[in-house]
């Protein structure tokens, strides 16, 4: 049993933006209602298995299931595996699967008030800008490295009669022929 203060504060799905509940499947598979809504703070610090909630704008209670958005686990199969474990807990397998150290790579810091949707939306924009930055350092040194080098070809093609060849050696005999 995962106590509190055995809690990982990374990588696992108690403190990730993307853990989410969402409408249980009915017989047939369908859902009544579709759509992934965030987990507050006290439904992830006392996981269940199963509740009842009223997602999105809706106005009727439905039964919820915890998942992951990115399906980095199939939390509800973990819980049904792991239900046995614990008989003498209620809901104990929520907290165990809930609170496991994962590791897991699509991992990131859940932000109370943002929902999986935006989470991911605001991952992905702030790995964009990462990219613009890595591309216009890399414009930046390839300008530099093209300017350099069409100054020493502008240098070493200068005639000897030219008013700029005599500018550029009457500064170097000014600053190291003394």
């Amino acid at each position: 049993m995962v106590t509190n203060a055995s809690r990982p504060d990374r990588g696992c799905c108690g403190t990730c933006g993307f853990l989410s509940k969402r409408a249980m499947a009915q017989v047939g598979g369908w859902r009544a209602h579709e759509g992934y809504h965030e987990v507050s703070r006290d439904a992830r610090n006392q996981p269940q298995r199963r509740f009842a909630f009223v997602p999105g704008e809706t106005n009727a209670v439905q039964a919820g299931e915890l998942v992951c958005f990115k399906d980095a686990a199939n939390l509800p199969q973990e819980m049904n595996e792991a239900e046995g474990r614990h008989p003498d807990q209620p809901g104990a397998e929520a907290v165990e699967v809930i609170w496991r150290d994962r590791q897991c790579a699509s991992w990131c810091r859940y932000e109370p008030g943002t929902p999986p949707r935006e989470q991911l939306t605001e991952q992905d924009q702030e790995r964009e800008r990462r990219a613009d930055r890595r591309l216009t350092k890399a414009a930046i040194w390839f300008a530099s490295i093209i300017g350099v080098a069409q100054l020493l070809v502008a240098l070493l093609t200068m005639s000897r009669d030219s008013l700029a060849y005599s500018w550029l050696r009457a500064l170097w005999c000014f600053f190291f022929c003394r």
